[in-house]
């Protein structure tokens, strides 16, 4: 698009971000009789999931042709992506719990803003330090635990800085090409499948297992076990889906659980859609097609059955038809076929023209959630 052609859209979407600021009570459709009291866990939450975020650190690539070419500081640019993404991650949290404040009311502004600033100074204080899995999980595990123990609230503040204090004190990390590089193909995979479409591109890669894979059974779990690193999302999605119900008391309590159930097993599915994207890869396993559909459906059954079961402890309703819902949604999602752009099946609509042959061929495996999901709300 050129320049003149962004003017219109940024002024829709700057209306529609302002207007939840400007007009307090316009979320009441969708929040209902929800109270000043959901803030606190949306907060903490958002906070969590921010700063998980945040410390997987996409910040630090660089293009090797000019790491090769052109000499200078590498670590300026750095830094610079560092704080434009931990601005962005932050200010997203602090805006929607601004717009859900002017709805339902603000319930502790003294306590909001002290684990705000400490929880967004320490997750950028941490992501100048180098990968370590007990420093980057302690303050997401940290405002998780604060969700379900009220008495936890202050003391988390001081657990965060003292936290931050301790990193602040470590020398930041300097990249190397090797972590650089790695970074860059990372960034060109994201942008190019969020370009095309292609998101069952991002699920994450496994790592090696001691499994001997043979058969359909164990090469599917031999890669639930080499993605064992999403189990950290898995849990803020499980731990999302009660605070996000009680938020928005308006909806039906089952579409997050729905939700929920469906995000945490989708990374570990990741082994059958390697197998469905790359025949060469396929043809090395012994095992049909009708199997290792059943066997990921099988393991993806496992996530969402816990996420179905921990709900419940939270106060939502316990819906065990969601797990094979999920897992089979899971399962047409990883083995959808490459996107045909021709099959745009372009429909005009709202004065523009919208590709609903595309839409519909992206979203395949989410669109049978999302129909299993209004059949159990409504009956």
């Amino acid at each position: 698009m050129r320049h003149g052609e962004w003017v219109v859209p940024g002024v829709v979407v700057a209306g529609v971000v302002v207007t939840p600021l400007l007009r307090p009570g316009v979320l009441r459709l969708w929040t209902g009789p929800a109270t000043a009291g959901v803030l606190v866990p949306l907060l903490l939450v958002l906070l969590a999931v921010a700063t998980a975020s945040l410390l997987r650190r996409d910040h630090v690539w660089a293009d090797p042709a000019v790491l090769t070419w052109r000499d200078g500081d590498r670590e300026t640019p750095v830094r610079r992506r560092l704080l434009v993404s931990w601005a962005l991650r932050f200010g997203a949290v602090a805006y929607a719990v601004a717009a859900l404040a002017t709805t339902v009311g603000w319930a502790d502004p003294v306590w909001f803003g002290a684990v705000f600033t400490v929880a967004a100074a320490h997750a950028l204080a941490v992501a100048r330090l180098p990968r370590a899995w007990s420093a980057d999980l302690a303050a997401p595990l940290l405002l998780v635990a604060a969700v379900f123990v009220d008495g936890l609230r202050w003391p988390l503040v001081g657990a965060l800085a003292a936290l931050t204090l301790g990193a602040l004190l470590q020398r930041p990390a300097v990249a190397g090409r090797f972590e650089l590089v790695r970074g860059w193909r990372a960034r060109l995979l994201r942008s190019v499948s969020t370009v095309f479409g292609d998101l069952v591109a991002l699920l994450p890669p496994a790592r090696p297992v001691r499994l001997r894979q043979a058969g359909a059974a164990r090469f599917v779990l031999a890669g639930a076990l080499g993605r064992w690193e999403s189990v950290p999302f898995a849990v803020l999605v499980v731990v999302a889906a009660p605070v996000l119900a009680g938020a928005f008391a308006a909806t039906a309590a089952v579409l997050w659980v729905g939700v929920a159930a469906y995000l945490a097993a989708l990374p570990f599915a990741g082994a059958l859609a390697e197998v469905h994207r790359r025949p060469g890869l396929r043809r090395w396993v012994p095992a049909s097609t009708v199997s290792l559909k059943a066997c990921t459906a099988v393991v993806s059954a496992v996530p969402a059955a816990v996420c179905v079961g921990a709900v419940v402890l939270a106060g939502l309703p316990f819906e065990p038809l969601l797990v094979p819902l999920a897992a089979w949604s899971v399962v047409r999602t990883v083995t959808r076929p490459d996107i045909d752009y021709a099959a745009q099946g372009a429909v005009a609509l709202f004065g523009g023209t919208i590709p609903v042959g595309i839409i519909a061929q992206v979203f395949r495996g989410p669109d049978l959630l999302l129909l299993g999901v209004l059949v159990l709300a409504v009956f």
